[in-house]
């Protein structure tokens, strides 16, 4: 994979499911139905960096035999860790006891075992799986009795986040002039740390290689049976900025259309490739899928929506640091004050209090070439709302997201810096109709602070 893009490449890996009703899903096997998934709190989009829980409750659906085994998949956002299962006595011989197992690639898997609890057929046991917020969704399961497993999908393929950035594990090939050259003592960190997040689509083919979107269908079809209808796809970007407004950070709500129509023309009319670093927070792709077995006609949906965490605008800003702004070869933020902030060895009146001026410190030099009043850089800003969050002190977060909205509010820039200094009044951040790095991080801001002000 090339250090400048992350592909997000969607497709159900396996397992069959059918939607019972609003909040219901089906585990089979076969034409049997196991189990009945009964979700009762899925939080989607959480705004802090504490942990969130599902709650769900299984019911034995067979005529008999016992559930004895529960197996659940968290799909792998950026970061994926089971904070809590309940009800886990850590003892199979107990009650529940839930262990890691192996999963689909990019999946996160636990399986449930007991010996003294059992789900008796017509009976209920529910569940709550706590993670920590970058865990994607709760996406699969298996309930077993014997050797019958009924496997399917436990929340809708709706709604999965994608994020404008992603960070860079750090690891890339020399050859990409990874790491930051330090003369004589060689290389200390990463230069690439971040990649533009880009949604991509892999619609699937038959035997022949002709797509037919079966990868968005329900896993079961049976391919010998399946007879693709056709496929649309709407994007909806939400509006940004003030309504009727003529900057070029205000645009108004915008709806994209694209047929895949399965008789000729054969040119595919609908996109597989978006990139998502200049898509504002909202923005949403609904993928309908007509299809039939031969018997029955079938619409999948998928829907897949630009959400914002603290980390994914972190990651965002250090994107915006990496790459340049037209031809002169400066980043999008080209302020490095502005990004980093000033060590505070060099302050000679260390008065910072987060009701500073945010243009002073870039024009306030005394004549040792050092600043008057400390900088806090924006990276940093983020970096402690984010620590903030981490301890559920909301108000602190709201305090640092503002003042990080404020800082490069006034230091957004509609022309690349004509020399490239490192800081000055001719620098700061992109926003152009080309590069609306300024406007999209103001409203990534405007959104956590909404986000976190309902939290308080």
């Amino acid at each position: 994979m090339k250090p400048t893009i992350r592909l997000l490449t969607i497709v159900l890996l396996y397992g069959c499911a059918a939607t019972a009703a609003l909040g219901q899903y089906q585990l089979y096997d076969g034409t049997t139905l196991v189990a009945t998934i009964t979700v009762a709190n899925t939080p989607t989009s959480p705004p802090a960096t504490s942990p969130v829980t599902w709650t769900f409750t299984v019911t034995n659906n067979l005529a008999a035999g016992n559930i004895s085994r529960f197996q659940f998949y968290l799909r792998d956002g950026v970061v994926a860790d089971l904070n809590n299962f309940s009800p886990d006595t850590d003892d199979p011989a107990t009650g529940w006891d839930a262990v890691p197992t192996t999963g689909p690639p990019d999946y996160l898997a636990w399986s449930t075992t007991h010996v003294a609890s059992m789900i008796v057929p017509a009976g209920s046991q529910a569940f709550s799986v706590e993670t920590d917020r970058r865990g994607g969704a709760l996406v699969r399961a298996e309930a077993q009795s014997g050797a019958t497993v009924g496997r399917g999908v436990v929340l809708s393929p709706a709604d999965p986040p994608v994020y404008q950035a992603y960070p860079y594990p750090g690891d890339a090939d020399p050859a990409y002039m990874q790491g930051l050259d330090q003369g004589y003592d060689g290389e200390d960190g990463d230069s690439i740390t971040s990649v533009p997040g880009i949604l991509a689509f892999d619609p699937g083919t038959d035997d022949l290689g002709v797509i037919n979107w079966i990868n968005f269908t329900d896993p079961c079809a049976d391919p010998d049976t399946y007879d693709w209808e056709g496929t649309e796809l709407e994007k909806v970007r939400p509006e940004m900025g003030e309504e009727g407004g003529d900057g070029v950070c205000d645009w108004p709500e915008r709806t994209i259309t694209q047929t895949d129509p399965p008789e000729p023309p054969t040119n595919p009319g609908i996109r597989y490739w978006w990139p998502l670093m200049y898509e504002p927070v909202g923005t949403t792709w609904t993928i309908d899928v007509d299809w039939s077995d031969g018997v029955s006609s079938y619409t999948s949906t998928w829907t897949y929506t630009v959400d914002v965490t603290i980390e994914s605008l972190r990651d965002l800003v250090e994107l915006y640091h990496e790459l340049p702004f037209g031809t002169d070869q400066v980043p999008l933020i080209s302020d490095e004050v502005l990004y980093w902030g000033t060590p505070a060895e060099e302050f000679t009146d260390l008065n910072h209090d987060g009701d500073h001026d945010p243009i002073e410190p870039f024009l306030d030099r005394n004549l040792n070439g050092v600043y008057d009043e400390e900088v806090v850089g924006i990276y940093d800003m983020l970096d402690n709302a984010a620590d903030a969050l981490a301890a559920f002190d909301y108000e602190e977060a709201i305090g640092w997201l503002e003042d990080f909205e404020e800082m490069i509010g006034d230091r957004c820039i509609g022309e690349s810096p004509a020399f490239p200094t490192p800081t000055g009044p001719d620098t700061g951040i992109a926003e152009t109709a080309d590069n609306p790095a300024c406007c999209i991080l103001v409203d990534d801001a405007e959104f956590l602070l909404v986000e976190i002000l309902g939290l308080l």
